[in-house]
């Protein structure tokens, strides 16, 4: 199997931590996207408050839930959760959370 093209520029440098994350940052901007993330909000909870319910308005209960299911509807755009409180049951039924 060939090595990567980034490799050989890594084994070049072998010691990253004497030199900082400068250098770091300078050998994966030669070989791909870097995205700062300086001054940027990035807060899980408020993208999903959009797309998903809070836990208490779901079809089960989620804090005796025991195993949770995920399956994406046939269209691909949704994606339903079943949850089941005992490990040998299969009673529950798959719907949206939102």
């Amino acid at each position: 199997m060939p090595a990567r093209q980034g490799s050989y520029k890594c084994k070049a440098h072998s010691i990253f931590v004497s030199h900082g994350w400068t250098l770091v940052f300078t050998v994966v901007q030669n070989f791909g996207t870097v995205v700062p993330l300086v001054n940027k909000n990035y807060d899980c909870k408020c993208a999903v408050a959009n797309d998903v319910c809070l836990p208490g308005q779901w079809h089960f209960k989620f804090n005796p839930t025991k195993r949770f299911y995920l399956k994406r509807s046939k269209k691909g755009h949704d994606i339903k959760v079943k949850g089941e409180v005992h490990y040998r049951s299969d009673f529950g039924k798959y719907k949206r959370i939102c």
